[in-house]
């Protein structure tokens, strides 16, 4: 009798603890959209990058919208000039800094945006910067980089045909 109590007790509790964090996950979400303005995408990838190709649209525009569906928010409004510790009123992003983000997840955003898996060896020889050991990194500097290593990396292989 008193276990049934205290399961009872437990899912009251539980239950109030998860309506507070949707909340406040919502009232972060709807003051993040207040202060943000959207970016088009055409604004965006001229941002990253000066000289765009085909390659590095498509690049910034994946990793923008990895970044976007983490956060659970549309891709506008991921701007290229904001930090990732800018995103940090957003779902998954109010970890980046913290002992609880998720870098693996990250990646495998990344990922399937790309519609690619990376190898161990591949991610071994990453040197982009982790935006959870670097919260100011810039997300136009993360596209960057990524593209930088992805050119080295991974799109050299796919032209010789490996």
């Amino acid at each position: 009798m008193l276990i049934n109590v205290l399961k009872r007790q437990y899912r009251k509790i539980s239950l109030l603890f998860t309506k507070r964090r949707n909340q406040r996950l919502q009232n972060n979400l709807d003051y993040f959209l207040a202060q943000t303005l959207p970016q088009s995408d055409i604004c965006f990838t001229a941002k990253c990058f000066d000289i765009s190709c085909s390659q590095k649209i498509s690049i910034s525009l994946a990793i923008r919208k990895a970044i976007a569906n983490l956060g659970d928010v549309e891709s506008r409004f991921i701007r290229a000039e904001s930090s990732f510790e800018e995103l940090g009123l957003l779902k998954f992003w109010e970890h980046c800094g913290d002992a609880g983000f998720d870098s693996i997840e990250f990646i495998e955003a990344i990922e399937k945006e790309l519609d690619i898996t990376f190898t161990h060896r591949q991610l071994r020889s990453c040197s982009v910067q982790d935006p959870d050991l670097n919260t100011q990194l810039k997300i136009l500097d993360f596209i960057r980089e990524f593209y930088e290593w992805y050119a080295q990396n991974i799109l050299i292989h796919r032209t010789q045909g490996e």
